[in-house]
């Protein structure tokens, strides 16, 4: 492991003058005792940091910081309706939320079917540590015409909805930019008597998909009513309309995964799902990506891996892109532990900033970068090993202003005259 003793992140100015404000429940010695109370009192760029506890909803609409102290767990729930949205974030304007699990009710019926609701953003969205779980749950998390989300180090397991004749999956990106790096995503099966298709893992619109090292399932479908005659097929692991989807991998596992179709009441097979299916769109995938289609109901036909229509296309990469992998918690005069993984001896430079910033696209440089040009710097550089990894340790300096502060993380590593950026990662500063 690579210890940096003297943290290069002293170079970042240190954190300007924004408040913390605490929130905990009722005895804690917290400023509140809820999280909507601490965002309607917040100014913009402010921290809220959150000890364990439910709370109810929250509404977010300008930019600040919700972020899990790291001591259990924060919950975030709604008995009917979205517990968590995020909207109207103005160009130029970050809200991160971290280390939160949401809750909504499954089984209520709103005009916005999601337990995460994010729409109508022209900054940054940044989700880390997001927790969704819930059998036959509503969209985990919906995306609507925001210009950038990050999605990082989450769970999104089991969600989907039908909407008509719509299917929706666990994520759900419509005229967005999405980000999703170390996540594991699944589409749901809906459990009722009914003949119901499995739902996508990730599924977007006229939209711009960037997916780095994660699980992502379609769901399995099931065979039932009001048609005993008919089966339905399992959910793909990505559908994509009118989009383009990159898929960028990390160490062996990483895999794409359509769910399994249906066998109904009288014996009619439904197909599996596709792991990735196009449609109008372009896909760009790297070779040590596994992906694969699920089986149908009877377990004899497996669906393709990647499905294209007419006017689609899917190219292989044959490169390894970088990867980081962060601990999500750091503390004030401690440690940030970082995991780094790409091509066996491949050189590789870690750079830090305090917020993200314009996506940036280099020439010869595949992939983007997302850190603010303006406060980023480099930390160190090094060599990988002949595994391809690497482990490095960051110490946060003991300065009070850290507390509350995201450091957000980006490699860019060079191999055999190539360049190209990794994943970005984010790790909080708690005490």
């Amino acid at each position: 492991m690579k210890l940096l003793t003297t943290l290069a992140l002293v170079l970042l100015c240190a954190p300007t003058a924004a408040a913390v404000l605490t929130v905990g429940p009722p005895g804690s010695g917290a400023q509140f005792t809820d999280i909507q109370d601490a965002v309607d009192a917040a100014a913009p760029n402010d921290v809220i940091l959150v000890q364990p506890g439910t709370y109810g909803p929250v509404t977010v609409t300008k930019p600040v910081r919700i972020e899990g102290d790291g001591t259990g767990d924060v919950i975030v729930a709604v008995a009917v309706g979205v517990a968590l949205v995020v909207e109207s974030i103005g160009p130029g304007e970050e809200v991160v939320i971290s280390s939160v699990e949401v809750q909504a009710n499954p089984l209520s019926f709103n005009p916005f079917p999601a337990s995460i609701l994010v729409r109508n953003n022209q900054g940054t969205v940044v989700l880390r540590g997001i927790r969704v779980d819930h059998p036959s749950s509503e969209i985990g998390v919906e995306i609507i015409r925001s210009d950038r989300v990050l999605l990082l180090f989450s769970e999104i397991l089991e969600a989907g909805t039908r909407n008509g004749a719509t299917v929706g999956g666990a994520v759900v990106a419509v005229l967005s930019e999405v980000w999703i790096a170390g996540c594991e995503i699944t589409g749901g099966s809906l459990l009722t008597p009914f003949n119901e298709p499995g739902r996508p893992g990730v599924q977007v619109a006229s939209s711009a998909l960037h997916v780095w090292r994660s699980t992502v399932r379609g769901g399995d479908a099931l065979g039932g009513l009001p048609d005993p005659f008919a089966a339905a097929a399992g959910g793909s692991g990505v559908d994509a309309q009118d989009s383009t989807v990159v898929l960028y991998g990390g160490p062996p596992g990483d895999h794409v995964r359509g769910g399994q179709g249906a066998v109904s009441y009288f014996g009619a097979n439904g197909a599996g799902g596709p792991g990735v299916d196009l449609r109008n769109s372009s896909a760009r995938i790297q070779q040590d990506v596994s992906i694969g289609g699920g089986f149908d109901g009877l377990g004899t036909t497996q669906a393709p891996a990647v499905q294209l229509d007419a006017t689609s296309t899917s190219t292989t990469e044959t490169r390894i892109f970088p990867t980081l992998i962060a601990f999500p918690h750091a503390v004030v005069g401690g440690g940030v532990l970082l995991g780094a993984d790409g091509t066996p001896f491949g050189t590789q430079t870690v750079f830090a900033s305090l917020d993200t910033g314009p996506t940036t696209t280099l020439p010869g440089v595949e992939a983007m970068g997302v850190l603010n040009p303006v406060s980023v710097v480099a930390l160190t550089t090094y060599t990988l090993s002949f595994t391809g990894n690497q482990n490095l340790v960051f110490l946060v300096p003991p300065d009070p202003a850290f507390l509350g502060a995201t450091l957000f993380f980006q490699a860019v590593e060079a191999s055999g005259g190539e360049l190209a950026f990794s994943n970005p990662a984010l790790v909080t500063v708690t005490l």
